[in-house]
């Protein structure tokens, strides 16, 4: 966010939870249980940000047409429908959470 207020993309990235780890298995996510996820971002994103702006991270749920949404039962996620979703995904930020953004200066 610049510092009068305009928002703009630096870049998107789209992964799935239980493929984080490893991307050949899959390793579902236990309701109610800490779990620590390594994202890492390879694209490269080249902005000069001015003084007073800010980065803002949104994590969440992609729910856009043609995305498949997991519901949990550890099956085939095409298969799946929100009939089979039992417990509500919550995302919760610890004060142990961080983002590492590396930034260089011109």
């Amino acid at each position: 966010m610049t510092r009068d207020g305009k928002h703009f993309g630096l870049n998107d990235y789209w992964a799935r939870a239980s493929h984080v780890r490893d991307r050949s298995q899959r390793q579902l996510l236990q309701p109610g249980r800490k779990t620590r996820l390594t994202f890492t971002n390879e694209p490269l994103t080249s902005r000069v940000i001015e003084a007073g702006s800010r980065i803002a991270v949104v994590i969440g749920v992609i729910k856009q047409p043609g995305v498949q949404l997991n519901y949990g039962t550890g099956g085939n996620v095409m298969d799946e429908s929100i009939a089979d979703a039992k417990v509500p995904l919550r995302i919760k930020w610890y004060a142990t959470s961080v983002i590492e953004v590396p930034i260089a200066t011109p």
